[in-house]
């Protein structure tokens, strides 16, 4: 190989690892919220209006038996009522793992296969109100002046609070809504057709897929 040849690779070589380095990701940082959309004002820790407290606290109790009934769905799965799946499911504290255990029995097991797929509306409706609770139970909330409730789902950042979302009074009435809707549809699940009707009158919010 010649001399020339050889510099010509080396030159290539530098340009490529030049090329490389300028196209480097820029490591993840702490960004300060900009807070663009923060109502000035005086703010409360907590929830101090108490239309949103009582209907905050009712969707959290509702909650509690809804999670409770899906244990019913669980015992069906797992085809038999003498099978602990009362201790099963509560020994599986994530909302992940549980949308997991129960689709994999309901989708891989032999004794499910004449299920229909109302147990897949019922399981994936109920994981995705999970979702919905646990940002409600775990974020930080904050009371305006005025009574406007705000929401800081993250208190991870430095200054989170500054980006606190406005939590109307009529989000919860929808995830009020859907938790009987759903309750129902359990009560139901026998009867596929009765019950598939009942989860078509779920708020859209409530109804999104989960990926």
């Amino acid at each position: 190989m010649s001399t020339r040849r050889i510099e010509r690779g080396r030159v290539a070589k530098a340009d490529a690892t030049k090329g490389s380095q300028t196209q480097k990701k820029v490591p993840k940082r702490f960004v300060k919220p900009t807070g663009e959309d923060a109502v000035p004002g005086r703010y409360e820790a907590g929830i101090k209006n108490d239309e949103f407290a009582l209907l905050f606290g009712h969707t959290i109790a509702t909650w509690v038996h809804v999670e409770d009934q899906m244990i019913q769905v669980l015992q069906d799965l797992l085809g038999s009522r003498s099978a602990p799946a009362r201790q099963i499911f509560h020994s599986v504290v994530s909302n992940k793992a549980r949308q997991s255990l129960m689709l994999a029995c309901l989708q891989r097991s032999k004794i499910n296969i004449r299920k229909t797929d109302l147990y897949e509306e019922i399981i994936l409706q109920f994981s995705k109100l999970n979702s919905q609770r646990n940002g409600l139970v775990h974020g930080l909330w904050y009371t305006h002046e005025t009574g406007r409730v705000f929401l800081s789902a993250s208190s991870v950042d430095d200054f989170h609070y500054i980006d606190a979302r406005e939590v109307k009074i009529e989000e919860l009435e929808s995830m009020n809504k859907a938790l009987g809707i759903l309750s129902n549809a359990i009560h139901m699940r026998r009867s596929p057709s009765i019950a598939r009707t009942i989860l078509s009158h779920a708020p859209e919010r409530a109804r999104g897929k989960q990926k």
